[in-house]
């Protein structure tokens, strides 16, 4: 059975999130751990897991064209999670997310139709906006977020086509 376009699309996008090392035009190295839909890593530096990213899904919607019913129009939410280590000063921190979320922009544009085997899987990506992500109580930054929306054509009821 072949993995959905959404599938395809989502694992395009933790490739090329995994590329931010720290080399090249990439400002850090927060690429080290990217999962798809992984909703928490551990803060405990034992474990070692931080910097990480985490790719979500979220909702899809369909818009018929107008070839006879046949394809449709879909648009994907994703975000895209940065979980950050805390370093030794907010102003630190603050510099870092920054760097971080400049990183994850400087990753989605170098392709932003996510080309997985020579073949397009979108039309297009939006950029809908990012976010630094703060504790609550304290304003302490834990990470950044990017949300995009990525548009691509399908075949009617058919997510892998």
């Amino acid at each position: 059975m072949a993995d959905s376009i959404e599938q395809k699309i989502i694992a395009a996008i933790v490739t090329r999130l995994q590329l931010i090392n720290g080399t090249g035009l990439y400002l850090t190295s927060i690429g080290t751990r990217v999962e798809d839909s992984r909703p928490h890593w551990s803060e405990d530096p034992e474990r070692n897991e931080l910097p990480a990213i985490s790719v979500f899904q979220g909702p899809v919607t369909s818009e018929e064209m107008t070839d006879e019913d046949l394809k449709v129009f879909r648009t994907m939410q994703v975000a895209i999670r940065a979980t950050l280590l805390r370093l030794d000063t907010a102003a630190l921190d603050a510099a870092f997310a920054r760097k971080a979320l400049a990183d994850i922009y400087r990753a989605i544009r170098s392709n932003d139709q996510w080309i997985v085997t020579s073949v397009p899987q979108a039309t297009f990506t939006l950029e809908k906006g990012h976010d630094i992500i703060y504790v609550p109580e304290s304003y302490g930054i834990t990470g950044v977020q990017v949300d995009i929306e990525i548009q691509y054509i399908g075949s009617k009821f058919n997510l892998e086509a």
